[in-house]
């Protein structure tokens, strides 16, 4: 199986354990973003700005039991005087390895919350900061640290016979020389049988030996190291950590190209208590028309293909775009490359089936981005080389990095030990392993690709909060003209109305048309049907361009002098409105 104003409003929404209901705030490893939600809540910017104090809503629950919480900022609860506005959702936490991710949503609400700038206007945002509590608790708690972005283990749904030995869950990756994480072990020239998996195709890069990349073989390339997951063959079937305890990954479970035979990607799409509970409630929130996930993956850099579409023809393939979704994505794009000055994401992208960003895109219509938030120093534009950066006068000679991503990487975490702070990469080190001899254990710190120091925070809350005050101001924002009444008999009138989109973002994408999940924007007039002379009592549009896009209403009516008529204008981007007018005036001549 494979498988929107108008006012505008900004929503934060945040996957979190916080207590919502009256549930007291638990202690442990996660109560760092749990109180910084509760502050928020009742912090110095509850009670100022436009849209009264942020407004927590509790979205769902983890597996775990943990809450996932919706805080909105802007229009109180995403409403003007009762009703919608459009809103940016910003999604974070989905890998509970990409704890920027959260760190920085939760920055992001501070800010926004304290300083309500202007383009939240008739506007709002949602945050979901954790969308996965449970797997970012286990990633940051005080046991081994795996390299598994999933929502947690030993949980019914994850539950799965990998290795089709009828046992479950029974042969995962372990911590075999009790270093607090789970790398790699790597075999130099593995004799034919030794386990199944075990094949020598990597070679050791020739100026950096810690690193290992595979082998070419049309440069006549010969490999001679094999690379395995640390662990052992606990079910005796030959292979090493082939089936674990895992849980899984919620940005593969999404119903949009979501990937059936990927063991990871759950039993069926919407399997997981947190993707389901995320997909309902942007469903109910038709007012929702841009989605920003922080994860790691990327279509703001390196925009989405267009026009190319699936084996239906009816949508887009997974990191695909309609032509007439193109221009909003490239304008996007370019202001959130002008702000963060981002040109790469260094490797770490991943595929876009039964992602978040996908089904957000392709099956409610609406804008959909995602970003890693950071990325490596040499990924973003260097106006001039720092001076701290050149090589100091009677400095040795500093070390040529691999021209690769992994190269790079590895100078990344070099740097770092210099500066006294974590490595991101274990050295090799000899291991006697039980059942393959000897090895060399060593690789990647999980998450060290993902996060970065400490100091890093600031700098990328502010790059995130201009970029949504760049997107609210691009929202849809409809406004009325007229009405206005023309008298063209004695019991006859002609009735004008005009809805205008102020914004430079249309009502609706391309793709939200397509999709039908939403009735059009139209007028409705409100008078009984014996007494529309001419025009039809509905009159409406899929959608309304931006920069001035209009849906003008006419109708002829019957009726006596002072009479009043109502117009609707019926948005679920942009929110419900009501005008009247009056049937007065001379027939003209």
């Amino acid at each position: 199986m494979r498988r929107t104003v108008c006012k505008s409003r900004v929503v934060l929404v945040w996957g979190m354990a916080a207590a919502v209901g009256g549930r007291a705030l638990g202690a442990g490893p996660d109560a760092w973003w749990e109180s910084r939600i509760a502050a928020i809540a009742a912090g110095p910017g509850a009670s100022a700005g436009e849209g009264g104090p942020p407004r927590v809503e509790k979205v769902g629950e983890s597996t775990g039991g943990r809450a996932l919480t919706a805080v909105w900022i802007g229009e109180a609860g995403g409403k003007s005087g009762g009703a919608r506005v459009p809103t940016i959702a910003v999604v974070a936490g989905l890998d509970g390895r990409h704890t920027v991710g959260t760190r920085v949503a939760l920055g992001l609400v501070e800010k926004l919350a304290a300083e309500r700038p202007r383009e939240l206007s008739g506007a709002a945002v949602v945050v979901l900061a954790c969308a996965n509590p449970d797997g970012m608790t286990a990633f940051e708690g005080a046991g081994v640290k795996a390299d598994d972005g999933t929502n947690g283990a030993r949980r019914k749904s994850a539950r799965d016979d990998a290795d089709r030995d009828r046992r479950m869950d029974e042969d995962g990756g372990a911590d075999l020389n009790g270093d607090g994480v789970i790398t790699t072990m790597r075999i130099k020239n593995p004799r034919q049988g030794l386990v199944r998996g075990a094949a020598a195709d990597q070679v050791a890069e020739a100026d950096e030996a810690r690193l290992l990349r595979r082998a070419d073989g049309g440069k006549g390339e010969r490999g001679e190291w094999a690379v395995l997951t640390e662990g052992r063959d606990e079910d005796g079937d030959g292979l090493i950590a082939e089936d674990g305890a895992r849980g899984v990954d919620l940005d593969s479970n999404f119903p949009f190209h979501w990937p059936e035979f990927d063991d990871r990607a759950g039993p069926t799409p919407l399997s997981e208590p947190e993707s389901r509970a995320i997909a309902e409630w942007l469903m109910g929130h038709p007012e929702v028309v841009v989605v920003v996930e922080y994860g790691p993956n990327d279509n703001l850099v390196s925009l989405p293909a267009n026009g190319k579409m699936d084996e239906t023809g009816q949508s887009p393939i997974s990191n695909g775009v309609l032509d007439e979704d193109k221009p909003l994505y490239e304008r996007v794009s370019g202001k959130f490359k002008e702000i963060t000055k981002i040109t790469g994401v260094g490797g770490v992208s991943r595929s876009f089936d039964g992602s978040l960003q996908g089904w957000a895109y392709a099956q409610l219509g609406v804008a959909s981005f995602v970003t890693p938030v950071w990325v490596r120093p040499d990924l973003l534009k260097q106006e001039e080389k720092k001076e701290e950066d050149k090589p100091k006068e009677g400095e040795p000679p500093r070390k040529k990095v691999v021209d690769s991503d992994d190269g790079k990487w590895l100078a990344v975490s070099d740097q770092r030990i210099a500066a006294g702070q974590a490595t991101g990469f274990v050295e090799w080190s000899p291991f006697k392993h039980p059942q393959l001899g000897e090895v060399e254990i060593g690789g990647w710190v999980p998450g060290f690709k993902f996060n970065p120091p400490e100091s890093e925070w600031p700098r990328l809350v502010d790059e995130q909060f201009a970029f949504v005050r760049a997107v609210a101001e691009m929202l849809p924002r409809l406004s009325v003209e007229g009405p206005s009444v023309e008298r063209v008999g004695q019991r006859a009138w002609r009735v004008r109305a005009s809805a205008v989109n102020g914004g430079s973002m249309p009502t609706r994408l391309g793709m939200g048309v397509r999709a039908r999940r939403h009735p059009d924007t139209r007028w409705a007039l409100e008078v009984d049907a014996a007494r529309v002379v001419s025009g039809s009592r509905v009159q409406g549009a899929g959608r309304l361009s931006g920069s001035g896009g209009r849906l003008d209403g006419e109708w002829v009516v019957a009726g006596s002098p002072g009479d009043e008529i109502r117009l609707r204008l019926l948005s679920p981007e942009c929110g419900d409105r009501e005008v009247s007018v009056k049937l007065e005036g001379e027939v003209k001549p």
